[in-house]
């Protein structure tokens, strides 16, 4: 657990931030002196801090050296920053749409397993507004943060600071329950808003070992699906991973239910909702309304865009239930919003532990629409997300009409970790008739269906984690090689049935035009760069027994930017074994990487096109992609 103190000193500050990480509040009524080095350079900004314009080294993604000292990021934002009366600002005009996109960080900083920490900052902003402080891995450690705090934690779970208009100090401690991290990060993250914020006399102190016989293990992935659940059926608009609206997107778009059985663990029926009266049954379902301000996470916790009205979204109509989400102006206390709603649950009156789920819906079309039919665990009050744990039976994006997905959330597998399986038809799509989505769960294995087919199973293994089963004929994959390198011939452009070969994904908000083998290359149309770096992928898997490998590959654009290349491993703690960051120039040029593992994997192989630092909506070209075992 991770708790804040902030005392009203007029002139200092002090803050806290957060894989699995145990943060305490000093109780003392003062501000203790630590006797222990600081292990942040210029704490006072008495000298002036990096850029990215300074090309300081990095070592893989997010590895950077600030030479102790501060590095300011940006990415797709207006903003600028300066010290100023020596202490750090930062004015934002356009803070985009995460709390990384503008931010301060210092790296690398060695933080011990086993040991408590302890950090202290002044601060202040021109408004009252939330700041996130992180103290985390690099993209080898997952992103993974050390000082959650759950319910407390913003997008990047690290620890949420309401600041004001008066400088304040804050303070926090936190014990690291994960491995040892001689690579990890320190941040400010300073996006998603606007104004300016002032920080000073920043410190991070290691205070002296603890006892971790009792806590948890930090890597467990702990099966957590062993209690009663709620329902909630919910239609969204944009969010992290479906993007957002575009010119294309219409309005009104509607999701229609036709029904939801669920039977126990005997077959026999527990509870249907027909929705076959004239209204929706309020005996069964409660309407949640704003944009999650209420809950302690705006954005419903995603960015997402859109007002939850107390009903006005949704209506009983041909017997099926109808969501709809609307682009119309409305207002609360929070602030304003461009979209309309429903989010409706069955908390308190609909639960459900063992047993199958069916539900019959048609989805829609539309770019930045996320339907989802899913399930919380009942105990989220005393026990916040991730621990309460997530089921999702069925989650869309409007962008990709023939595709749906299944996934859980909870400790140690959430967010971008969690444990998931997509579903594509082999003919039509989702919007155009009614699906069914079957869910089926025992005491030690879930499992997803649509239209009676398997495509998603995960276990209980017996040390209580969670284990995902592949389903489906088993890939015969080509050993330490990369498949159709030299563009001889078509991709197959299947992740789900044809991994170890060529595809292409977007999300996130990326989005591409047209892509293809043509004159012995392989091109591919980037129209929107979307959220995150990895937002548009082109990929494929491969199996690679333990050694060192050497990849090289030639690209070019018609525009200059870069691009990431990088073998990581799917899932687990998303460990990369090797990448190369490429400034793709208009002529083909080529590029190497070392890549290295000590245990066979099946790791996959993208080039991430995304959102990139100097990334840009241009054609992208790729030709000789080859592997190269070195022993």
């Amino acid at each position: 657990m991770s708790i804040i103190k902030e005392k009203s000193t007029r002139g200092n500050l002090i803050l806290t931030f957060g894989v699995l990480v145990i943060a305490v509040f000093l109780t003392l009524s003062f501000t203790a002196t630590v006797q222990a080095d600081n292990l942040l350079g210029n704490p006072d900004f008495s000298q002036d801090f990096y850029t990215a314009e300074d090309d300081l080294e990095e070592e893989g993604t997010g590895n950077f050296d600030t030479l102790n000292n501060w590095l300011y990021l940006e990415e797709n934002v207006e903003a600028s920053a300066t010290i100023e009366k020596q202490m750090f600002r930062v004015d934002i005009d356009d803070g985009g749409i995460n709390t990384w996109s503008v931010q301060l960080l210092q790296a690398p900083i060695t933080i011990e397993n086993g040991y408590r920490y302890r950090v202290e900052f002044d601060a202040k902003a021109s408004k009252d507004r939330e700041m996130e402080v992180k103290v985390g891995g690099t993209a080898d450690r997952g992103w993974s943060s050390y000082n959650s705090d759950a319910g407390e934690t913003g997008q990047s779970d690290g620890y949420l600071v309401d600041l004001t208009t008066e400088m304040k100090s804050y303070d926090f401690e936190f014990v690291m329950t994960a491995s040892t991290d001689d690579l990890a990060r320190f941040e400010f993250q300073l996006g998603a808003d606007e104004g300016n914020i002032s920080l000073d006399n920043v410190k991070l102190y290691k205070i002296g070992e603890e006892d971790l016989g009792d806590m948890p293990d930090p890597d467990k992935k702990e099966w957590v699906y062993d209690k009663e659940y709620f329902f909630i059926f919910n239609l969204a608009v944009g969010g992290n991973w479906p993007g957002y609206p575009d010119e294309t997107t219409e309005f009104p778009q509607q999701m229609e239910v036709d029904y939801i059985h669920v039977y126990d663990e005997d077959g026999e029926l527990h509870w249907k909702d027909e929705f076959d009266g004239d209204d929706i049954n309020q005996d069964y379902w409660t309407y949640e309304v704003g944009n999650g301000h209420e809950q302690g996470i705006p954005g419903w916790g995603n960015n997402e865009l859109q007002y939850y009205t107390e009903g006005d979204n949704a209506w009983i109509e041909d017997d099926k239930l109808v969501i709809e989400a609307r682009e119309e102006e409305i207002s609360d206390e929070y602030g304003s919003y461009d979209y309309t709603s429903t989010r409706m649950i069955t908390k308190d009156k609909v639960h459900m532990e063992y047993g199958k789920v069916e539900i019959k819906a048609k989805m829609l079309e539309g770019q930045g629409i996320w339907p989802a039919l899913w399930m919380l665990g009942a105990d989220i009050a005393e026990n916040p997300w991730p621990g309460s744990g997530e089921i999702d039976i069925m989650e869309y994006l409007g962008q990709n009409t023939d595709e749906v997905h299944g996934t859980i959330h909870g400790p140690n597998h959430y967010g971008g970790g969690g444990i998931g399986s997509s579903y594509t038809l082999e003919e039509g799509n989702f919007n155009d008739e009614f699906h069914i989505f079957a869910f089926e769960w025992e005491e030690d294995e879930m499992r997803w269906y649509v239209n009676d087919e398997l495509f998603h199973v995960v276990e209980r293994t017996a040390d209580n984690e969670v284990n995902k089963v592949e389903v489906g004929e088993e890939i015969d994959y080509t050993e330490n090689e990369i498949v159709n390198g030299d563009f001889s011939s078509a991709i197959v452009d299947d992740m789900d049935g044809s991994p170890d070969n060529w595809y292409v994904w977007a999300g996130e908000g990326g989005a591409v035009g047209d892509y293809g083998v043509e004159d012995g290359e392989f091109k591919i149309e980037i129209t929107e760069l979307g959220n995150e770096i990895w937002a548009i992928q082109f990929a494929q898997f491969l199996k690679l027994t333990p050694g060192d490998y050497k990849i090289s590959f030639e690209a070019r654009a018609d525009e200059p930017r870069d691009i990431i290349a990088m073998v990581q491993e799917d899932g687990g703690a998303w460990t990369v074994y090797g990448e190369k960051t490429a400034k793709l120039g208009t002529e083909m040029q080529e590029y190497t990487f070392d890549v290295s593992l000590e245990e066979e994997d099946i790791p996959r192989f993208l080039f991430s096109l995304g959102a990139t630092e100097a990334g840009d909506t241009t054609t992208v070209y790729f030709d000789n992609v080859e592997l190269e075992k070195i022993n």
